[in-house]
């Protein structure tokens, strides 16, 4: 009886074990790289644009620019478009705030 409840016990304390060190490793993930913040300042279609440069499926540039895979390829691209983008943007906020 008491070996059972040892046993009962480790099995349920090792899950909780496993359940912090997925929490921990995906805090340490996202708190890395903002991937919101990235995603915010892309221009719409970016996903087929990189896929087209970059010569990889949409899903995986998809993928990337949410955390799911790693892939620094596509992400340093993913990035530059996005600089690009708000270099635009604020090139036409100026021009229009010029008139």
């Amino acid at each position: 009886m008491c070996t059972e409840l040892i046993r009962i016990f480790t099995t349920v304390l090792q899950q909780q074990i496993n359940t912090f060190k997925t929490v921990l490793q995906y805090s340490i993930m996202t708190t890395t790289i903002d991937y919101k913040k990235l995603r915010s300042k892309l221009p719409r279609g970016y996903a087929k644009t990189l896929a087209f440069n970059l010569d990889v499926s949409e899903s995986a540039v998809y993928q990337t620019v949410t955390g799911k895979i790693k892939s620094d390829v596509i992400l340093a691209a993913a990035v530059r478009l996005a600089q690009e983008n708000s270099q635009k943007n604020n090139d036409l906020a100026s021009q229009i705030n010029a008139l």
